[in-house]
């Protein structure tokens, strides 16, 4: 059997109704409903914050027994629920506690900017990622294409406009969370975060179909 063609520039598909859904109930309706009454019943801001980012991080745990591996997604949530709730220990402000995805947010975009300095843009290894699904023939004829001047800049072009999106989304979930009532922070800041990366998403897969059929990297890299 011969190996199907990769395409030029592959993405993560859009989370499928039941993950959304999940996403609604974990990320959104209970960390919302916990905080409110938490705060109505005395608690301190930083104890109703800290039992509402409980929800989103077991959504991240689920995932990762239903796919038997975690991602690199989860990971990111992660490790933006745990510094968000180290800040506020360390700043002594409870707001940190809200700022969930935006560590990761900016962690990402920052890498993906300097990534760009190097000549390895960040994003042909999450394409690559995609693409080849651990395949080492596959992942062997996606590094020679990084020579390719075309598809370089494809790379080059999806990491920057990551890179530019995701810092955008952490500044603007930390607005969120320092300007605005707390309840309201905690609706709109995965709202935004999901939002951002369904459009990047949709972006990074019209930038896809538009890209050179796979074989002409292929015959542009043997001239």
């Amino acid at each position: 059997m011969t190996d199907q063609p990769t395409p030029a520039s592959a993405a993560p598909a859009l989370p499928p109704r039941p993950a959304l859904r999940r996403f609604a109930v974990l990320d959104i309706v209970l960390p919302f409903l916990t905080v409110v009454v938490m705060l109505r019943l005395g608690a301190a801001p930083f104890v109703a914050y800290a039992a509402a980012s409980l929800f989103p991080a077991s959504s991240v745990l689920a995932n990762w027994l239903g796919r038997r591996s975690p991602d690199l997604v989860g990971m990111g949530v992660l490790v933006g629920i745990v510094t968000s709730l180290l800040l506020a220990v360390l700043t002594n402000d409870p707001r940190f506690g809200l700022v969930r995805a935006a560590p990761a947010f900016a962690l990402f975009g920052a890498l993906c900017l300097v990534s760009l300095t190097i000549g390895k843009p960040l994003m042909f290894f999450v394409a690559r990622a995609f693409a080849t699904g651990g395949d080492a023939k596959r992942i062997a004829t996606w590094n020679t294409r990084l020579a390719v001047p075309v598809f370089r800049q494809i790379m080059r072009r999806l990491t920057a406009v990551w890179g530019v999106g995701t810092l955008a989304q952490a500044l603007l979930g930390i607005g969120v969370a320092f300007l605005l009532p707390a309840s309201t922070a905690l609706l709109l800041e995965p709202i935004m975060a999901v939002t951002t990366v369904a459009a990047l998403l949709t972006w990074t897969r019209s930038v896809q179909r538009s890209a050179p059929n796979p074989s002409v990297y292929e015959e542009t890299r043997h001239a």
